[in-house]
């Protein structure tokens, strides 16, 4: 049987599906309620582009996921939520979330102990008001932050950025209260 090292999210169902009714139920998906990758160790790269109505990840989906470098969740712009642990000890060098322009709530330790990311690209996402708890704790080569853009965000949550020992830049927004 090969090694999985790249996951392209078409649809989820519980039958077998033509190629139409596989197209139908990704753009109706809202919830990958039960999917989680966890601890996969040969996934490289995740590909969720064709989940355009996705409106929430579920939580730990990719933690700790050694190889995982990449993630294309550009199709995604009715996701509101990235769930806890959503991408924790991932692999990732860069993330890019430019393009969720929905989105309004990054929860706890999504990118944590992401000991391989170099640059988190924020900007474009006019929507977020809150950031939670060690969001990026443990980030170990991330350098700078810029979360000025973010002109709705309130609250970054305890510990976001603790333990990133490189990171010596963080523009953050004119509205936060904590």
């Amino acid at each position: 049987m090969p090694r999985l090292s790249h996951l392209t999210i078409l649809a989820v169902a519980t039958a077998p599906l033509s190629d139409r009714g596989i197209s139908r139920i990704a753009k109706k998906l809202t919830h990958l309620t039960e999917l989680r990758l966890l601890r996969h160790r040969n996934i490289t790269r995740v590909d969720l582009r064709n989940l355009r109505n996705l409106r929430r990840t579920p939580t730990r989906f990719l933690s700790w996921c050694p190889q995982l470098r990449l993630i294309n969740m550009s199709g995604l712009q009715r996701l509101v939520k990235l769930q806890p642990l959503a991408f924790q000890s991932a692999m990732l060098q860069s993330v890019n979330l430019t393009h969720l322009t929905s989105l309004r709530i990054i929860e706890h330790s999504a990118f944590n102990f992401c000991k391989s990311l170099i640059s988190l690209k924020l900007s474009g996402m006019p929507r977020v008001e809150e950031i939670g708890d060690d969001f990026m704790y443990g980030c170990t080569k991330l350098s700078a932050v810029d979360l000025s853009s973010l002109s709705l965000l309130t609250t970054i949550g305890p510990g976001a950025f603790q333990n990133c020992p490189f990171l010596i830049s963080i523009k953050l927004p004119l509205r936060l209260r904590r």
